[in-house]
């Protein structure tokens, strides 16, 4: 795993068992990776286990990392989960990408916070395999060169596609992320697309 790590310009680790997985010698290995290379984790119970890597919670696990009630953190104002969540940046050397479902998802990173809208896709909608697009199309974005809003947006999309996709673990090809891109620029009616969909807290 180490060997393949080095090879990497990115690495993702996504740990979704109720149970979990990933042993603490290979947390300790990825947190380490971390300091070399962007890491992205995805974890249903350790994600406060991690240090030096970004973490993508929802508001559940967001909840469960910070021993804070899920109840609080649902629904919660952007300013006061832009503090707790920047204590959790400042204790563990971390970045935070938290999804929360229709309210969107919020950045919080070392120096800088951003929010954006949930994308619009009427119902039916099925979740299964949202989260794991969306970090996917965001490390990829960001692989690549793109700034945090533009991988924020980036994720963003690629959720609006497979929320559609009923019945299944869905994905979002190329060609759907160009169709999904076209119209989002179409909606903002000439605005720049990412300053309008991606706003600085």
């Amino acid at each position: 795993m180490r060997e393949q790590g080095n090879q990497a310009e990115a690495v993702i680790v996504s740990d979704q068992w109720v149970n979990g997985v990933i042993t603490e010698n290979v947390r300790t290995a990825v947190s380490q990776g971390g300091l070399k290379r962007p890491t992205y984790v995805d974890s249903r119970i350790a994600l406060g286990e991690y240090r030096h890597v970004m973490v993508k919670p929802n508001e559940w696990e967001f909840a469960e990392a910070l021993q804070t009630p899920f109840a609080v953190v649902r629904g919660a104002s952007e300013d006061w989960l832009k503090a707790l969540g920047g204590e959790w940046v400042k204790r563990a050397d971390v970045e935070i990408c938290l999804t929360r479902a229709d309210y969107g998802v919020m950045w919080v990173g070392r120096d800088q916070t951003f929010a954006t809208d949930a994308p619009q896709v009427g119902p039916p909608i099925d979740p299964v395999g949202a989260g794991d697009a969306y970090l996917a199309a965001f490390a990829g974005a960001r692989t690549v060169g793109a700034t945090v809003p533009e991988a924020l947006l980036f994720g963003s999309l690629a959720t609006s596609i497979v929320l559609q996709k009923i019945g299944t673990t869905g994905s979002a090809t190329a060609r759907e992320m160009t169709a999904a891109y076209a119209r989002y620029r179409k909606n903002q009616a000439g605005r720049d697309s990412v300053e309008s969909w991606v706003r600085a807290i």
